[in-house]
């Protein structure tokens, strides 16, 4: 493959995500399997994308949208892949309720064991869990007993990833798979360190080539520009609600305290 162009890119924008990692399933598979191989659990044979988004289906006035979502040909096994820049409140109970509609597969007819091992990966530009706490970028999530540690099924496998948790702490030649990924994603990396990751990792290679094609052309291109502009605007507008909350807030509580301040000195004049 010739010398790639390692571009300053911002590798989480949905139109960018999808064309790199969803237009070539060999890339996606290597990234699906580097976080089973850091966990330990079966790595799939194949990935073939069934949906690229699911219908919205309204239940209770929730939308089921995914990002990738691919099937292993040989076990029948499903890999959801999805990337989140804003932090949304009850991300938990939100993946845990995307996992059951993806496990929830069996038709009229079907048994128990025609269930599917089911897989979601998200990487996250926000912090999920407190890094007081807990200041590890990686978590796998199962089914265990809380007493004893056995585990249920091994059909449920959630990962998430908390990308400002995660930095470059030795010699990209020491890192593993799922961390050169990563690195790959946290706006955070190098130019140089990616360029590094690129020699010793070919899929990396490969969508760092996908991203030299993307932006040059003009259409996708474009694509990703509004994608950008429509996060900064959220962003915004999220910030300005803040603003707007704490504004409030302060008014409210300084009202509250004049309110209470003159009932304490008529009271105290009273008596």
């Amino acid at each position: 493959m010739p010398n790639v162009v390692v571009q300053q890119l911002n590798r989480l924008n949905d139109a960018l995500f999808k064309a790199v990692i969803g237009g070539n399933e060999t890339i996606a598979l290597d990234l699906i399997n580097s976080f089973l191989i850091q966990q330990g659990t079966p790595t799939l044979q194949s990935i073939a994308f069934i949906d690229r988004e699911l219908d919205p289906v309204e239940e209770e006035g929730k939308e089921s949208r995914l990002d990738l979502l691919g099937q292993d040909s040989a076990t029948g096994a499903k890999a959801n892949l999805e990337v989140q820049v804003i932090k949304q409140e009850y991300f938990g109970q939100r993946s845990l309720y995307y996992w059951a509609r993806l496990y929830n597969s069996l038709r009229r007819g079907d048994i128990y064991h025609d269930l599917k091992r089911t897989i979601t990966i998200s990487i996250l530009d926000f912090n999920l869990f407190d890094p007081e706490k807990y200041p590890e970028p990686y978590s796998c999530f199962g089914l265990y007993d809380l007493s004893t540690g056995n585990q249920l099924t091994t059909d449920l496998e959630m990962h998430f990833i908390e990308l400002p948790k995660w930095h470059i702490a030795k010699p990209t030649a020491e890192l593993t798979a799922m961390e050169r990924w990563i690195s790959y994603f946290d706006r955070k990396t190098k130019l140089e360190e990616l360029e590094a990751i690129a020699v010793q990792a070919t899929m990396i290679k490969e969508a760092l080539a996908a991203e030299n094609i993307f932006t040059q052309d003009e259409i996708r291109r474009r694509a990703y520009d509004l994608a950008e502009k429509a996060e900064r605007d959220r962003r915004g507008q999220m910030d300005y609600a803040h603003q707007q909350g704490m504004a409030q807030g302060v008014a409210q509580g300084i009202s509250q305290g004049i309110s209470q301040g003159i009932s304490q000195g008529i009271s105290q004049g009273i008596s």
